[in-house]
């Protein structure tokens, strides 16, 4: 019983935090929380002011478990905004041999990915690679910053993504 009068007290005073102040960008998904986690408790309140009260409020709800396990209620790491484009360089350093090899063929498995990467079709990725494969692969010591940026520019020049 106690606990439900302190559930009701903190839902109320969060409300009235709410309706006095406006939205925060806690309740947009846009804040963190510092050492009180997350959970629901990191949407309502303050991130330095409150920390005790979004910390008992997530420990009494259990929001921060089921926010943690769904990646919900800002439990999760903020993803870059283009994230195809993040994980562009990272697959390249990863499996330009492969690439490589795909892309004289001008289909396979990384080419596939990589399309999907890029927002294009992969048999126009493809054939863009294949047609352009000596210029792309000049030889086997090449860093994947060069590749990303000729794959880039040669899939840009032909226009084969929308």
């Amino acid at each position: 019983m106690k606990l439900f009068f302190i559930f009701i007290f903190m839902c109320s005073y969060s409300y009235s935090v709410v309706n006095n102040e406006g939205i925060k960008p806690q309740l947009l998904g846009e804040g963190r929380f510092g050492m009180a986690g997350c959970g629901f408790g990191s949407m309502i309140f303050e991130p330095r002011e409150h920390r005790l009260f979004a910390m008992t409020f997530n420990h009494i709800t259990s929001s921060q478990a089921f926010g943690i396990s769904s990646g919900t209620s800002n439990c999760h790491d903020p993803l870059p905004t283009d994230i195809n484009n993040a994980r562009l360089p990272e697959f390249i350093e990863n499996n330009k041999e492969q690439i490589s090899e795909d892309a004289a063929k001008g289909n396979g498995e990384t080419i596939s990915v990589l399309a999907h990467l890029l927002q294009c079709k992969p048999n126009e990725v493809g054939h863009v690679l294949k047609e352009n494969y000596k210029e792309i692969f000049v030889d086997t010591k090449m860093q994947s910053a060069s590749i990303e940026a000729k794959i880039n520019n040669y899939i840009d020049d032909n226009q084969n993504c929308f």
